[in-house]
């Protein structure tokens, strides 16, 4: 996955049934598109390969929560694709009345890692929280997740602050904000 892509726009249907234009990346077979409900089964496996429940407890999504974003949470749900496998996905959270668009949570499949498809649904969870209107992206990591921490600081996001307990295991998190359109 080279670092050439193409943004053109799609349509995705929000919850009241109407459409919103939304960004597809193409290039080298690769699309990032909106997820429909018959990808939440997909979603789930790609979820507990990447993600154990032993380490992360009830943090780890299951086809229930991402059926949940898909049809009921003020969110937009993006895949990346290459042929009919799903590499990985984003979710990104808006809440009315505020600027601040939230990047729930971000996976790429083991085998896909390393060819910078992070950063494209990051590139594109962006530019779609800017066609919302957002200024400013947020996000938490892990403290232990030194790549999502570099792909942030790489990206142009600050860390804001250290989140004690953060996650449902009690692990600690990192609290990173951008201000959209600035690199």
């Amino acid at each position: 996955m080279g670092s050439d892509f193409v943004l053109p726009v799609i349509q995705i249907k929000t919850r009241d049934g109407n459409f919103i234009p939304t960004l597809c990346v193409l290039h080298d077979g690769l699309i990032i598109q909106n997820v429909d409900e018959g990808d939440v089964e997909e979603l789930a496996c790609l979820e507990k390969r990447n993600f154990s429940f032993q380490q992360y407890g009830s943090d780890v999504l299951s086809a229930k929560k991402f059926l949940y974003f898909l049809t009921r949470a003020n969110a937009v749900t993006l895949v990346a694709r290459s042929g009919s496998a799903i590499l990985g996905y984003v979710i990104i959270i808006f809440r009315k009345n505020s600027n601040i668009a939230r990047l729930y949570t971000m996976a790429v499949d083991r085998p896909a890692r390393g060819k910078g498809l992070a950063k494209k649904l990051l590139q594109v969870a962006e530019k779609l929280a800017a066609g919302f209107g957002c200024a400013y992206m947020s996000l938490e990591t892990r403290i232990d997740n030194k790549a999502m921490q570099n792909l942030c600081e790489n990206s142009g996001y600050q860390k804001k602050n250290f989140l004690k307990n953060y996650y449902a295991d009690h692990g600690d998190a990192y609290k990173y904000v951008k201000r959209l359109g600035v690199q």
